[in-house]
């Protein structure tokens, strides 16, 4: 046997020999454990606060959407009536000088006296009949919203009156309506027609 491999060989029953790690490479693996560990902390951090303002974006874009389409929904629906109100007052402009016809008609119908009346029944069954229908279509504009306007006295406004033309007249102020020749009439607070007058004037 050689000597010198005799003396590198160990004693049977010897223990080997633990290797020793220094203090401060544990110190250092704990360490990077726990910046990694916060790494990854932050980064999820990160992810969770764009996942909320994502979100917090997602739900305003909503919002207004849903107030954008309230509103288109809005606007459909005034149009929609105001379109039905404009043709209502278009239909019901072209009935008035009916219903002017039927006033007129009514006020120079002559009265009857009861000697007359035998033999002019006829006439005035026909006058009746008139009157009949001048009611019924005034209660029908009426349920549509139509308001007769009649300012006789009042003080003249270029907003609501038409003027005919001006005569002198006794007591009375300049510019009051002394005369309506032909009635105005408002639909639901607008004015459909104005009522063409005549207004007093200071004596010259």
């Amino acid at each position: 046997m050689n000597p010198k491999t005799q003396n590198q060989e160990k004693p049977a029953g010897e223990p080997a020999k633990k290797k020793h790690r220094p203090p401060h490479a544990k110190n250092n693996g704990n360490s990077e454990l726990a910046e990694d560990k916060n790494k990854r902390k932050d980064e999820l951090s990160m992810k969770i606060a764009e996942l909320e303002k994502e979100n917090a974006e997602l739900s305003n874009l909503v919002k207004r959407v849903a107030a954008d389409f309230e509103n288109y929904k809005k606007a459909i629906e005034r149009e929609r009536e105001r379109s039905c109100f404009l043709s209502s007052m278009r239909i019901i402009s072209k009935v008035l000088p009916v219903l002017d016809n039927l006033e007129a008609a009514l006020k120079n119908a002559p009265e009857f006296s009861s000697e007359e009346i035998q033999e002019t029944q006829q006439k005035q069954s026909f006058v009746e009949g008139i009157r009949m229908i001048y009611s019924q279509l005034l209660g029908v504009l009426q349920e549509e919203g139509v308001k007769a306007l009649e300012p006789l006295g009042e003080k003249f406004d270029p907003n609501f009156h038409e003027v005919l033309f001006k005569k002198e007249s006794e007591g009375e102020e300049e510019h009051n309506i002394v005369e309506v020749v032909q009635k105005g009439y408002f639909m639901n607070g607008q004015l459909l027609r104005p009522a063409k007058v005549i207004i007093s004037k200071r004596g010259e």
